[in-house]
């Protein structure tokens, strides 16, 4: 068999290249220096729906849209100032519907290339992926407003409540004064006290919430000595612990354990992850609070024997509103507020379970002032 000759090779190589454009996926077109087409591709016809033969020596310029035009023709422009180089641009191109088309082009100088003497660009339709960009960032969009709707809501309801509440107090506070009351009107009022107590304690969660979340807290720091906040904590929790019959086993540091912090938020989050373990330990159950030093952090552990935590709940348990399978119910802010006031001091919080009915443990972080004195042993108290 003879070899073939370099024009059969050249008419091999031609098929094969006109093959290959003929079967492209994108819309390949050959253009002259002034954009008119001297080739368009069949897939032409699936992208902007022209016939390739409809193509043919219309400007390419013709079909972009008015806004993309004059940005398409400056990177034209540049194209034709590099021999042998590509530039890829994204546009709005006119379908034969009338309809306008993304598509993503790249362009390639090959006009100084004797065999095709032309800018090779191939079109491909991106139309599906800018309309659910689009539509992604108007869901972004909404979401964020109604989270500011939100956010304005939760924090007009917890001003609103704040006189009800406040005007209840006093008439709570004019019915002790009263004198002797039989046990029932007794029980009524001490009921009516406890439930203020817990109404107010949301609404202030809600307020500090919405203060957090618009940045408006300013923190009064100062040097705090941890176990002054263990012992507010345990003298605050007291009543619920007594109340449900719960032991309170405490650990804190001879030594002095001393962050940067502002006294009444670091109570805050101590006494929201006390009376959190308090709500879903069972009564006659037992929780641990203690503080310990761990190199640079100051770091205290709250642990209960209580209902646990599902491992599918534990990566949200920090978020707004967050509902598990809780038998005693809430709002699910608390926990929100306690990460939010522990990131503000510099630190992390972070909870652990071992599953429904096992418990569970809040670990919070702080960074610790550099230390006085040697660490000596723990001093453990049974508080409860």
């Amino acid at each position: 068999m003879l070899d073939p000759t370099p024009e059969e090779l050249l008419r091999q190589s031609e098929r094969r290249f006109q093959a290959l454009l003929e079967k492209s996926w994108d819309a390949v077109s050959l253009l002259t220096a002034d954009g008119t087409v001297l080739y368009a591709s069949p897939s032409t016809t699936r992208i902007l729906g022209y016939d390739p033969k409809e193509r043919v020596g219309r400007n390419a310029f013709a079909d972009i849209h008015p806004d993309d035009l004059a940005r398409v023709q400056m990177l034209f422009a540049r194209l034709l100032d590099s021999p042998g180089g590509s530039i890829t641009a994204s546009f709005r191109c006119r379908h034969l519907d009338d309809t306008w088309r993304w598509v993503e082009t790249t362009g390639t100088n090959l006009l100084a290339e004797p065999a095709i003497a032309a800018i090779v660009t191939n079109y491909h339709d991106i139309t599906e992926h800018i309309e659910l960009e689009q539509t992604l960032r108007e869901q972004a969009k909404q979401l964020a407003q109604a989270d500011r709707h939100k956010d304005e809501f939760l924090a007009v309801l917890a001003h609103e409540l704040r006189n009800p509440l406040g005007s209840m107090r006093n008439a709570i506070a004019f019915l002790q004064r009263q004198g002797p009351s039989t046990p029932e009107l007794q029980w009524a009022n001490d009921l009516l006290d406890r439930q203020v107590q817990h109404l107010t304690g949301l609404v202030d969660d809600l307020l500090d919430l919405s203060r957090v979340r618009h940045g408006k807290i300013a923190l009064r720091k100062e040097v705090v000595e941890l176990s002054a906040v263990v012992a507010h904590a345990v003298e605050t929790s007291r009543p619920l612990l007594e109340s449900r019959r719960q032991h309170l086993t405490v650990a804190v540091p001879q030594e002095p354990l001393r962050v940067e912090a502002d006294p009444g938020r670091l109570d805050q989050v101590v006494g929201n992850l006390m009376g959190n373990a308090a709500k879903y330990t069972c009564e006659e159950g037992r929780i641990w609070l203690s503080v310990e030093r761990d190199g640079g952090e100051a770091v205290l552990r709250v642990r209960d024997t209580g209902v646990g935590i599902p491992a599918e709940l534990l990566p949200r348990l920090f978020e707004l509103f967050m509902q598990g399978p809780r038998p005693q119910g809430g709002l699910g802010i608390g926990l929100t507020l306690v990460k939010q006031l522990v990131e503000l001091h510099g630190g992390n919080v972070q909870a652990f379970s071992d599953g429904p009915g096992r418990g569970s443990e809040f670990v919070v972080r702080l960074p610790a002032l550099v230390r006085d004195e040697p660490a000596t042993a723990e001093q453990l108290l049974d508080a409860v």
